[in-house]
């Protein structure tokens, strides 16, 4: 995988996936519970920032080096399913750890490619049909929600399907 396809795979997981619960095993982290519904859509990314700079995303065939192939989310029940540009998609389990000051959201893999990656932290807001997810590449807890230069974070914008 490369760096900037592990940098949104991060974020939406980082991103996400998106920032490490210090502690937390994935066997600790298997009770999930349903999303909330306002979330519970697919969702389409459409610009993303990686320590300040602005990440590309790959859309259909058009698949050029450096662009980040994963480019939509689809949020169902407990589940945070990652899909590429070619259909292929990546399915992660999820429950929310707060809901006051910054939303989190806990996500982890359990099983295959996704198990590897241990559970992450996304902080997200969602205004209207636009959610907005901010998480670290370092597996640490995110320390404000940006994704500008020195901040290790990534920031993607995300629209949602009607």
């Amino acid at each position: 995988m490369s760096n900037t396809s592990r940098s949104v795979f991060v974020a939406i997981a980082v991103l996400g996936s998106a920032v490490l619960c210090v502690g937390l095993s994935a066997q600790s982290a298997s009770k999930s519970t349903a999303l909330p519904a306002e979330i519970q859509a697919v969702w389409t990314i459409v610009s993303g920032e990686e320590d300040g700079k602005p990440m590309r995303f790959a859309r259909g065939d058009e698949v050029e080096v450096g662009d980040t192939v994963y480019n939509e989310i689809i949020i169902q029940r407990d589940r945070w399913i990652v899909v590429d540009h070619s259909g292929g998609a990546l399915v992660f389990r999820a429950k929310v750890l707060a809901t006051e000051a910054e939303k989190q959201i806990q996500i982890w893999g359990d099983r295959g490619q996704t198990e590897r990656e241990g559970p992450r932290h996304v902080y997200y807001r969602l205004t209207g049909d636009q959610l907005t997810l901010c998480g670290r590449m370092d597996g640490k807890a995110p320390a404000e929600f940006t994704g500008k230069r020195g901040s290790g974070q990534v920031v993607l914008v995300l629209k949602r399907e009607k």
